[in-house]
């Protein structure tokens, strides 16, 4: 367990922050994820909708978003995500939260919220997707992801190095999901590495593993059928 000194102004928000989580509890939705295996200390099955909505009203605090992240329960680690200040997060504090991390709704949470951020240098994705741990690297490839999806401007210059992780995540039936994603993502908003994540699919759709004949398929479809592109 990790100790913080006594700060009223903090304590305060933490308070109202947790009325606000009890008010949206369901109990229901907390067991459904309980059955499913999503492992948290604490649950209220608050929806997503309402933790992006509570999160919004609140300004970034890296002195909150601490607090709330060690306290292990499913809601604030969520909006502690939410509430982070990423430029003033230090990789190796940031990497304490990577290895906290235990199942892939907070997993895919941290990628959305926290890594697809242009201040987290590529160098720290590529660690967390060369890393033992499984679910550091989907919050990688779902950071990768949506960095091409809502900053598309920002630019990749080692992309090409995470393909051989991102096909290990791909050709993995637990992880096919954020390995698609960030294919799909870069190959959909990246006029750079278009050509390669097509070309990359096509050959994937004559491969041998069903997983990744399935990501190819996805990323094709993405492309040609969500975007309008021409398949010449």
């Amino acid at each position: 367990m990790k100790f913080f000194p006594v700060n009223p102004d903090i304590d305060k928000k933490m308070d109202l922050l947790m009325k606000k989580i009890r008010h949206h509890k369901n109990g229901e939705t907390s067991d459904m994820m309980k059955n499913s295996g999503a492992g948290y200390c604490q649950n209220y099955g608050v929806s997503l909708v309402h933790l992006r909505e509570i999160a919004a009203t609140m300004e970034k605090d890296n002195s909150l978003s601490r607090l709330l992240w060690y306290r292990e329960i499913r809601e604030t680690m969520i909006v502690a995500t939410l509430l982070l200040d990423v430029e003033k997060m230090e990789n190796a504090e940031l990497e304490q939260w990577g290895k906290m991390v235990s199942n892939i709704e907070l997993s895919e949470q941290l990628g959305r919220n926290v890594l697809s951020n242009p201040a987290i240098n590529e160098t720290l994705l590529q660690s967390w997707l060369e890393n033992e741990g499984f679910f550091m690297q989907y919050a990688a490839a779902m950071g990768a992801g949506w960095r091409f999806r809502l900053y598309p401007d920002a630019g990749f210059n080692l992309f090409e190095t995470f393909l051989p992780h991102l096909k290990k995540l791909s050709g993995n039936p637990r992880s096919l999901r954020a390995g698609s994603f960030a294919l799909r993502m870069a190959g959909g908003f990246s006029t750079r590495y278009r050509p390669l994540v097509l070309s990359l699919a096509r050959d994937w759709k004559a491969d041998d593993n069903a997983c990744l004949r399935q990501a190819g398929e996805e990323v094709e479809y993405e492309f040609f059928n969500c975007r309008g592109a021409s398949r010449k």
